[in-house]
C-alpha cells in the first residue's frame, strides 16, 4: 500500500472541509462517507464506469482503513455505504475526520495511478464543485429546502 500524496491528502481535507459537520461534533460515520461517496459517483460513474467505481471505493475503504480502523467498521453493500460492525469504542470527531480524509485521499490516489494525479484531482475537484453548485441553487430556489439530498443511490443501475 502506497501512503496518499501530500496533494491527494490536501485536496481530500479541503473538499471534506465542506461535507463534515463542525470538528467538535461527531458524526455518522457511514452517512457522511455515503455522501461522499455519491457526490464521487455523479462524476467518476461517467469516466470509469459503475464496476470501476465500485473497485476504487472498495480498495480506497481497505487500504484506508490499514491505518484508520474506524474504515474497517464499513464496507459497500449494493452501492451504499453501510457498518459492517461496530466500532470497537466510540469514536471521536477528529478520529472520525481524519478517517474519512484518509479514505478520500487514498481513493484520489488510486485513480491517479490509473488516470494521472492531476485528472484524479480535476475529477474530484467536479464532483464537490458539482455539488455546492447544487447547493446554492437549491438554496435559490427554495430557501428552505434541504441542502444536500444524499437519500437516492447513484447505481440505479446495478
Amino acid at each position: 500500500m502506497r501512503e496518499p500524496s501530500t496533494q491527494a491528502l490536501e485536496a481530500a481535507r479541503a473538499l471534506l472541509l465542506r461535507e463534515l459537520p463542525a470538528p467538535a461534533e461527531r458524526s455518522d460515520l457511514a452517512h457522511v462517507a455515503q455522501r461522499v461517496m455519491l457526490q464521487l459517483g455523479k462524476v467518476m460513474v461517467q469516466w470509469i464506469g459503475a464496476a470501476g467505481f465500485a473497485a476504487l471505493l472498495r480498495r480506497s475503504l481497505h487500504e484506508a482503513g490499514i491505518g484508520h480502523p474506524l474504515l474497517q467498521t464499513l464496507r459497500l453493500d449494493a452501492g451504499q455505504i453501510v457498518h459492517a460492525a461496530a466500532a470497537p469504542s466510540p469514536p471521536d470527531a477528529a478520529a472520525e475526520r481524519e478517517a474519512l480524509v484518509a479514505f478520500l485521499a487514498t481513493f484520489i490516489g488510486l485513480l491517479g495511478r490509473v488516470a494521472g494525479d492531476a485528472m484524479a484531482l480535476s475529477l474530484t475537484e467536479q464532483a464537490f464543485a458539482g455539488a455546492q453548485e447544487a447547493s446554492v441553487k437549491s438554496l435559490a430556489a427554495s430557501p428552505s429546502a434541504p441542502i444536500a439530498d444524499s437519500n437516492h443511490d447513484v447505481h440505479k443501475g446495478d
